[in-house]
């Protein structure tokens, strides 16, 4: 136990295997973020990402990697990175909940050779009024039968989750199966299914609803479960694979040829579940919740506040910019601060790797890279070069021996298209890719002994700053509003 708790050993845990992996992904928040700070952040992540952001700390992450097997612990930390979920550095908070799901196939409260397991799952377009209904059935180990229904007439999300029980239901009767469990996350569904809710005269789903109880009367032995979204994983992706444009809404879709590779190609992803390893559900702390609240009222007192100077709260180092000049000793522009950073390699070729990692990550359109000459490079880094360009090179251009390469790499980024400049090579002159600065994220790649040259200078570490900075979430402080502009 003082060995899992070892805060020290954790530490250098994570420094050596977590946080050169979580840095690429801009997962990373320098330090416990506190005060009007957090809201700032939270609220650019949040229009970034569209929906609200979830937070851990490093020593949430670093216990449960000592605590897990090599292959959960790999699980987790993809969900982590799939999920967009920041990890803040701190070593003596916990900011959120690492919930284990197991999926326990029909392994249930009942031993017979009979016994079935089903999951239903639905999602509502509100524009439309119409459903995609998914459900599959198991059996015996086996995936016994999956099926999806488009473009259905619902009046909300209750009654779509309705008609996708219904239709399990339904499917379960006709292949003669009489004992079983049903799983569905949402709670409605399950409270009506196990009396728990109160269906009254007003209810606008009242005949679907005593519909669906009155459907349970025709099996032996159905037990209802309620599991969350993350544990549905099979319809919720069966959902996903199937996604077809439709005009009509056909009967229940006998699954074609490319559905089933779809379909098989999710179950393959999915296998490991089916075996024991566990999805995860994350979620903010209490505390962690009533901190974002504190600092969103915090953040509301001082929307009167000039942004820039809650800006430069994020970090102290930016601090620092503000007593600098250049060379020429005219006051650095403040407001590239949150646009330029970097990130330390160790050698040559690690920032090939680090580039195609970053890339990745943020999805960019246009790419430009700029390096003091490739001629000195090692040779594995200017076949990398020249195969980049190859494949989505554009244009180049040479200025003083400083070479610039011009990539489309025809990327989608969410919102607005912002260019992404990565500096090669640190020793380069600001004018090389300074006046990139108004439509760019610029990031630059020093090795150790130019590190501190560059801190100097108020340039950051990548973080999740850097990722809300390439998609240009702004605050409108008048509006008390966040935006993309």
């Amino acid at each position: 136990m003082n060995n899992t708790l070892n805060r020290l050993e954790l530490k250098e845990e994570f420094e050596k295997d977590v946080r050169p992996y979580l840095a690429s992904k801009l997962l990373l928040l320098h330090g416990p973020i506190e005060g009007t700070s957090l809201a700032y952040f939270d609220y650019l992540a949040h229009v970034t990402l569209k929906h609200a952001p979830v937070y851990v700390s490093s020593l949430d992450l670093t216990i449960r990697k000592r605590i897990f097997s090599a292959v959960v612990w790999e699980k987790l930390l993809k969900h982590v990175v799939d999920s967009n979920i920041f990890v803040c550095i701190d070593w003596y908070e916990s900011y959120g909940n690492i919930q284990s799901l197991y999926h326990h196939g029909v392994s249930v409260p009942y031993e017979e050779d009979s016994f079935f397991r089903g999951e239903s799952d639905a999602s509502f377009n509100e524009s439309y009024g119409i459903a995609k209904l998914a459900f599959g059935i198991m059996k015996d180990w086996k995936l016994l039968f999956i099926d999806i229904v488009e473009n259905v007439k619902c009046t909300d999300i209750n009654s779509a989750e309705a008609y996708a029980m219904l239709a399990l239901l339904t499917k379960c009767h006709e292949l003669n199966l009489r004992t079983g469990a049903v799983w569905t996350d949402n709670r409605i569904i399950f409270g009506v299914m196990s009396g728990e809710y109160t269906v009254s005269a007003g209810d606008p789903n009242q005949q679907l609803f005593s519909l669906l109880r009155f459907f349970m009367s025709k099996f032996d032995v159905i037990i209802p479960f309620w599991m969350p979204r993350e544990g549905l994983f099979f319809p919720d992706g069966l959902i996903k694979a199937l996604e077809r444009k439709q005009h009509a809404c056909p009967p229940p879709i006998s699954i074609s040829e490319v559905a089933k590779k779809s379909v098989f190609n999710s179950l393959r992803a999915c296998s490991s579940y089916f075996i024991g390893v566990p999805l995860f559900r994350i979620s903010n702390t209490r505390e962690m919740s009533s901190n974002l609240a504190d600092s969103c009222s915090k953040l509301r007192q001082n929307v009167n506040k000039n942004v820039e100077e809650l800006d430069s709260n994020l970090t102290d180092s930016r601090s620092k910019l503000r007593q600098n000049v250049n060379k020429n000793g005219e006051e650095l522009d403040h407001s590239w601060a949150a646009k330029v950073f970097y990130h330390c390699v160790q050698s040559e070729e690690e920032k090939m790797q680090f580039i195609d990692e970053i890339l990745e990550a943020l999805d960019p359109k246009f790419v430009i890279m700029i390096m003091g000459s490739s001629d000195g490079k090692p040779v594995d880094v200017q076949k990398r070069v020249a195969s980049l360009y190859d494949r989505c090179g554009y244009n180049t251009e040479t200025v003083d021996g400083c070479y610039k390469c011009y990539l489309n790499v025809g990327g989608s980024p969410c919102g607005i298209e912002k260019n992404l400049v990565l500096v090669f090579d640190a020793s380069l002159l600001e004018k090389y890719y300074m006046h990139h600065q108004a439509d760019s994220c610029i990031i630059i790649l020093p090795l150790p002994h130019e590190l501190q040259t560059l801190k100097k200078r108020g340039v950051i570490e990548i973080s999740g700053e850097t990722f809300v900075c390439f998609h240009g979430a702004t605050f409108d402080k008048t509006k008390m509003k966040f935006q993309k502009k």
